[in-house]
């Protein structure tokens, strides 16, 4: 793999001592276009996280010698990994046990069974909270400039082939991140980024793994996340500030995603 693939491409660490159950997931990241590392127990995780910087890491709970708390309080009380977000793999659903994984730490819980596109919506909503999904559109050469690229560049995207649909993705994925609070209808998104409703509801499929809509409400929600533990800001200015009017409808939903209220969040974050 050549250097500017690596640029491109994000690394996951997953750190999980049961391989065949994550063995469809790596598979599937791995076709994405996404580095995988694994790690089968806690301190090898820790080790291959302080070598490999991956950008982000998927943690098992239940694991022998440390456990997924322990590992990711040891995570974050390094300096060299602290910053990497950390989603759980879990089996738990009980919201204490989801508490005590927020105050150690990590961003997100995936439960299983998996769903693979429950998977990627999250590992693509905290990506994107580091800005790497705007860094690789940034680098996508604009049309026609593939030539004069310089040698072995045209393969350094996982979707190169595709680049037309993707710089679709990127555009509109620009315009809902800026226009959150009051998102435009999907034709008027289409529009604004040259194409019609089908074709941009078919690539965010392709590219995503997921619909506009369910695009959106996982970036609010992965926003209001980050206001809630990195600020102050009430409940219901919070709720206005991603596009929820109600506060019934974001509690609902922050609740459905997260497995909590938004109060109780913030009190585990306290």
């Amino acid at each position: 793999m050549s250097p500017e693939t690596q640029q491109r491409s994000a690394t996951i660490l997953i750190i999980d001592d049961e391989p065949v159950q994550i063995r469809a997931i790596v598979a599937e990241l791995n076709a994405l276009g996404f580095e995988t590392l694994i790690a089968r127990d806690g301190a090898d995780g820790l080790r291959k996280a302080e070598r490999g910087l991956p950008d982000l890491i998927l943690l098992d709970i239940r694991m022998p010698g440390w456990d997924g708390y322990e590992t990711c309080r040891r995570l974050k009380a390094d300096a060299t990994t602290r910053a990497i977000p950390v989603i759980f793999l879990t089996a738990l659903c009980d919201t204490a046990e989801k508490l005590q994984g927020f105050e150690a730490g990590c961003v997100d819980y995936i439960t299983k069974p998996f769903d693979h596109r429950e998977v990627l919506a999250r590992v693509s909503a905290h990506l994107q909270q580091r800005h790497l999904f705007a860094r690789m559109a940034e680098q996508v050469e604009p049309p026609g400039e593939l030539q004069a690229t310089p040698a072995g560049r045209e393969h350094a995207h996982p979707r190169d082939a595709d680049q037309p649909g993707l710089r679709l993705v990127y555009r509109a994925i620009d315009i809902l991140l800026d226009e959150m609070a009051d998102p435009p209808s999907l034709t008027e998104l289409a529009h604004c980024v040259g194409t019609n409703q089908v074709r941009l509801g078919r690539e965010f499929q392709t590219h995503l793994g997921m619909s506009t809509f369910e695009y959106l409400r996982e970036q609010r929600l992965v926003r209001a996340q980050e206001l809630l533990t990195t600020t102050d800001r009430p409940i219901q200015q919070i709720a206005d500030a991603i596009g929820f009017k109600r506060p019934g409808d974001f509690a609902t939903a922050f609740r459905h995603r997260f497995g909590m209220t938004p109060r109780e969040y913030r009190k585990g974050h306290g």
